[in-house]
């Protein structure tokens, strides 16, 4: 059999097909090792990113945390420190409230733990004040709906007089009985429930921060009066001596047993 040579045209473009199908397969190979390392690199440096948030996050959990926890301790030093002052200089631990669940039973001799001494100014339907040992069922008054957030106008259907000896005296200036509600960041708390720091309602729509607390206890009854209204809202009161008035009112119901 004879042996058919290929022409030398053919045996060049041969080699010439190969080597490029050579270097083409060459540099696809190459590019997509490029492309994977890019994807690769990409996927690391995202997760590396993702993580270093999630520990930035972390870490600034954890400030906030130990700052919270700081400023906790400082009041609750600030707290002792206060208490220990009025211990030194007479005062007694008060006994909390009898409760039912989360609301006062409240009888007729109990509402005279409910009160403000004499010549308390209530805020009046027009703004005025006016002394509680002055205020007469019927008349007008400033009073606050906790649960609908308003202020309205309302009667007063009842004067409750009594004595006390026993009063909170509230940053320096406001005197209230020991058992009196007051409104305190979004609820209703007895006088000698308060804390250090927490903040009262004041008819000028502000926060009246509790700075000082003292107890005071005297050897004679002192006039104290309380204002009942059918609705059981809340009212404002400026005792002697106070800028402001605060918001309280005779118990969590409001109605008498």
């Amino acid at each position: 059999m004879l042996a058919v040579a290929a022409p030398p045209g053919d045996l060049e473009r041969g080699t010439m097909q190969s080597q490029l199908l050579a270097t083409l397969t060459g540099g696809g190979i190459a590019l997509l090792g490029i492309i994977i390392g890019a994807v690769v690199t990409h996927w690391l440096t995202s997760r590396r990113t993702r993580e270093q948030r999630r520990f930035e996050e972390a870490d600034d959990r954890r400030k906030w945390l130990l700052d919270e926890l700081r400023e906790a301790a400082q009041s609750d030093a600030q707290g002792a420190k206060s208490v220990l002052s009025q211990l030194r200089k007479g005062g007694v631990i008060l006994q909390p409230p009898t409760r039912q669940g989360d609301v006062h039973k409240i009888s007729r001799e109990d509402l005279q733990a409910f009160c403000v001494p004499h010549n308390s100014m209530i805020l009046m339907c027009d703004n005025t004040i006016k002394p509680v040992q002055d205020i007469t069922p019927g008349e007008m008054i400033l009073a606050y709906d906790s649960r609908k957030h308003v202020v309205l106008q309302e009667p007063v259907s009842e004067v409750i007089k009594g004595e006390a000896t026993r009063f909170v005296r509230i940053n320096g200036r406001i005197r209230v009985t020991e058992g009196q509600q007051v409104f305190c960041e979004g609820r209703y708390v007895a006088a000698e429930e308060l804390m250090l720091s927490q903040g009262l309602a004041s008819e000028q729509g502000k926060q009246l921060v509790v700075s000082s607390l003292e107890l005071q206890e005297g050897t004679t009854g002192e006039p104290v009066f309380s204002l009942v209204l059918e609705s059981g809202n809340g009212y404002y009161v400026r005792t002697e001596g106070a800028d402001e008035a605060i918001l309280i009112k005779e118990g969590e119901t409001g109605k008498i047993d």
